[in-house]
């Protein structure tokens, strides 16, 4: 059910949760739009009126659901990890897999730095955010807060786009159906293990809004604050009032622009990122730059009794396509060639259009088409990586003596860092500069 919110301009008294406190001054993170927001019931949620972007939401037994989620995650976490996952039988020749293995197989066998992002999306990352949500949400059922609360919550906040479990996955269904045509296959505890911690964490995620979190946090450790005070405008942004939206915990406070703390989660406070646009545009540089050979040298190179073959991406899906695998073919150049040239072009788009509305002003609809790109480019960034996962989960599988052998090529590593220093091009980009310009021209920032 969508709740109405009241814009800014239109105030309406403060009304107060019988529950909890929670934050009543609401800016939308992508067009910085305020709004007052009355307390949500379960099963509500606010959307922007404006670029329809959300706002907040509140599920019914919120933490408590996240709190079961997070628990069975962690117990399958731990059996996907060290419980065999995959085993690879061809021509008397066998060969078993674990996830934590196949990270050290990978660095053996000359992909140290694949490795090393390996096991930061697929083993760190994915651990700190569950560990870290229950150390912030089981003492909230009994309404306390744990010693340091808000500093882990701001933590895992920005872990959280690394964790790509649901992406490995993938990967992984991917690697079988090439696998499966060259060895018996048998799938161990830790592969059902994953398959169940994927959806189960992804529930988690959906079930807690960030909102109601830090309004439990706030309440908790009895550092509700009164709404931040709002000067008199006609313009419909916080930053006309001298009013941040942190991006941390959501909340609204003034700040003088010099990185006043956030006085919920304690955060630098920020009208706008820093260097929006010359950041964006520095890491999609550098991207591009890495694109060419993320292409041109090989994925992975195949060692057997049949000879050496290396394979680039292209050969990839050439390879699966000849061999009639059109679905394989058809998903590794959408993830590995599609995404990535679309998001290095949106994101150039990105900086161009802002940087050229400083002499001509958007319209409404040019601002919310920019928004929705951007939203698209964050959507879609982290995909990219399944390339990678799979080239890892077939050099961790492929480890059959004479008869075969995978190891991966340089691209491996290149394309890992297209895809990183995309996400982080996309993460540095600010939406609300174009929307600064279709409201008040004279105080847009860059």
């Amino acid at each position: 059910m969508r709740a109405r919110c009241a814009s800014i301009a239109y105030l309406e008294p403060l009304m107060k949760s019988a529950r909890y406190a929670s934050p009543r001054l609401v800016a939308c993170h992508e067009c910085d739009a305020l709004y007052q927001l009355r307390p949500l019931r379960s099963g509500e949620h606010s959307d922007c009126e404006r670029c329809g972007s959300r706002l907040a939401g509140r599920q019914k037994n919120g933490v408590q659901r996240a709190s079961a989620f997070l628990l069975g995650g962690v117990m399958l976490f731990f059996v996907a990890n060290f419980f065999p996952f995959l085993s690879v039988k061809a021509a008397g020749q066998e060969n078993t897999i674990q996830l934590w293995t196949a990270v050290s197989t990978l660095a053996e066998g000359g992909g140290l730095g694949v490795a090393v992002a390996i096991a930061f999306f697929l083993l760190l990352a994915p651990l700190i955010f569950v560990l870290g949500n229950l150390y912030i949400l089981l003492p909230l059922l009994v309404g306390r807060s744990a010693p340091g609360s808000a500093r882990i919550a701001r933590f895992v906040t920005a872990i959280e786009e690394w964790a790509m479990v649901e992406v490995f996955f993938v990967g992984v269904l991917v690697s079988l159906l090439k696998l499966s045509a060259l060895a018996k296959l048998e799938f161990g505890a830790g592969f059902w293990a994953l398959l169940i911690f994927v959806p189960c964490i992804a529930a988690a995620r959906s079930t807690l809004d960030r909102h109601e979190l830090w309004a439990r946090l706030a309440a908790a450790s009895r550092t509700s604050r009164p709404p931040a005070e709002v000067p008199h405008s006609n313009l419909p942004s916080a930053a006309a009032r001298r009013l941040a939206c942190c991006h941390t915990c959501g909340s609204v406070a003034p700040t003088s622009g010099h990185h006043d703390p956030c006085p919920r989660c304690r955060a630098p406070l920020h009208l706008r990122k820093p260097d929006s646009i010359t950041r964006t545009f520095a890491l999609t540089f550098a991207s591009l730059l890495l694109y060419f050979p993320a292409n041109l040298l090989p994925i992975m190179a195949i060692g057997g009794i049949q000879g050496n073959k290396v394979n680039t991406i292209l050969g990839g899906v050439i390879t699966f396509w000849h061999h009639g695998s059109y679905l394989v073919a058809g998903i590794i150049f959408t993830a590995s060639v599609l995404i990535p040239v679309a998001k290095l072009i949106a994101l150039f788009w990105l900086c161009y259009t802002t940087r050229a509305q400083r002499t001509l002003p958007p319209t409404q609809a040019d601002a919310l088409t920019a928004t929705k790109v951007y939203r698209l480019t964050e959507l879609v960034g982290r995909w990219s990586m399944v390339d990678v996962f799979v080239v890892a989960v077939l050099v961790a599988a492929v480890q059959l003596g004479g008869l075969m052998q995978i190891r991966p090529g340089g691209a491996a590593l290149a394309f890992a860092g297209v895809v990183v220093l995309t996400m982080l091009a996309a993460l540095s980009y600010d939406p609300r500069l174009v929307w600064d310009r279709t409201t008040a021209p004279e105080n847009s920032s860059t």
